[in-house]
């Protein structure tokens, strides 16, 4: 695994597992910066200094060569909106939105152009699908009193970028209102994805920061509507499973209710009511972490999800001031950090067994 660090001389690679310096991009001003699924390329971002498109600020490097292979003017760049272009996990393509377009290119040969492209008017959102599938979505918001819109679409059958005339047909569509803003939930098989649409204004003016739904989408167009039986309030946390077969949402105003539903968007087990906002899944998609962190207690539930869906909760256990949780590869262990800047005191982590049994302690 590799790890890119930011200083004032510009992006350093190193090897996790080697421990050493693997590739080094010297560049001033770099204020966002993002390594490509293998490592094998890097994209940094730099505030403008001239008025004109005459910069190129926007750049792609080849950490193999240090040489830039793509570079771009963008003008301003908004943190919830980066990364601004995206590779698949293999890196067989990249994808960047634009001004009404979705520009697909092949990042293996970045000089020759773009490949394909969409045209999408208002499009301000996309995301790509896990590997193995020649997916994505494009985000419309509201324009004039329409409603805002998710499209998917198989980006290997966009159109040439030489063919001005074609208007591809998206597989599938979900429309909706009280959405400024998205953020896309694929599943690991690429069969469906989850929507949360997020509104800075709450209408009913029962929440000060704003309103969000959820709306599920099968990425072959057979099934899209919003996702049932959620208590009124914030969606507080949604996460597939590894297996892409489950996902659960935590959501309404406190207590939140948590809810396990099946691939098809079927309820299939309710956690009930309490202090969470956190959804962690083990990696053999057997084990579940439901956790209440930030300004809740810091309590954590394990549970073992048995073949016929139903959940057996096998331990809990609180963890005050958790800043971060995470499970070990072997899908065994959980550990739980207190770090700065958000906390600067008893920072240190914590190690516990799947039924919450803490085993270590380092502060």
């Amino acid at each position: 695994s590799r790890l890119a660090v930011l200083s004032s001389r510009g992006v350093t690679v190193f090897d996790l597992e080697a421990g050493g310096e693997v590739a080094s991009v010297v560049l001033d001003r770099v204020s966002m910066f993002h390594l490509s699924p293998k490592a094998t390329q890097l994209l940094t971002f730099q505030k403008p200094t001239k008025k004109d498109k005459s910069e190129r600020n926007l750049k792609v490097w080849d950490l193999a060569t240090g040489q830039v292979v793509w570079e771009q003017f963008q003008k301003i760049m908004a943190r919830e909106n980066w990364p601004v272009v995206l590779w698949d996990s293999e890196e067989q393509v990249m994808l960047r939105g634009v001004t009404n377009e979705v520009h697909v290119f092949h990042p293996g040969d970045l000089a020759s152009g773009i490949q394909r492209r969409l045209r999408l008017k208002g499009v301000s959102d996309i995301s790509i699908a896990p590997s193995g599938h020649t997916l994505m979505t494009a985000y419309v918001p509201e324009i004039k009193g329409a409603p805002a819109s998710v499209q998917v679409f198989d980006y290997s059958a966009l159109p040439s970028n030489d063919d001005r005339a074609s208007r591809p047909q998206c597989l599938a569509r979900r429309s909706f209102f009280k959405s400024q803003g998205v953020l896309f939930h694929w599943n690991s098989k690429g069969s469906a994805v989850l929507v949360t649409a997020f509104s800075d204004v709450d209408t009913t003016n029962q929440s000060y920061y704003g309103e969000q739904n959820l709306h599920f989408m099968a990425s072959d167009g057979s099934l899209e509507c919003q996702v049932p039986g959620l208590k009124e309030g914030p969606i507080h946390d949604v996460q597939w499973a590894p297996n892409g077969e489950f996902f659960v949402a935590i959501h309404g105003f406190m207590p939140a209710k948590t809810t396990l539903f099946s691939e098809r968007c079927k309820p299939i087990y309710d956690f009930g009511s309490g202090p969470r906002n956190t959804v962690k899944w083990s990696p053999f998609s057997r084990f579940l972490l439901l956790g209440g962190f930030g300004n809740l207690p810091g309590d954590m539930e394990f549970f073992d999800r048995k073949a016929d869906g139903k959940c057996k909760l096998i331990g809990k256990t609180r963890v005050p001031m958790t800043v971060d949780c995470a499970w070990a590869p072997d899908g065994r262990h959980v550990y739980t950090s207190t770090t700065a800047p958000r906390m600067r005191v008893d920072n240190g982590f914590k190690v516990f067994r799947y039924n919450g049994e803490q085993v270590h302690e380092e502060l």
